[in-house]
């Protein structure tokens, strides 16, 4: 649970330890992949991409009259 403000009674903070970070802010975890994987998942993203384009080309010359 996340909280923009929270406040604390002194029994709370004491049974906490005095440990005043307990707002609960997300922290972003950044994953690091190796060149291959990095290369492998740009391939893939990057077909899935082309893939998507091509249909919509493809339905566009369609509306057109350009292709049968």
């Amino acid at each position: 649970q996340t909280f923009k403000a929270r406040a604390f009674t002194v029994k709370d903070l004491e049974a906490l330890g005095y440990n005043l970070d307990q707002c609960g802010y997300p922290s972003a975890e950044e994953e690091i992949l190796s060149p291959e994987e990095t290369i492998r998942q740009f391939h893939e993203k990057r077909d899935a991409l082309n893939a998507k384009i091509d249909k919509q080309l493809a339905e566009i010359e369609r509306l057109l009259g350009l292709k049968a």
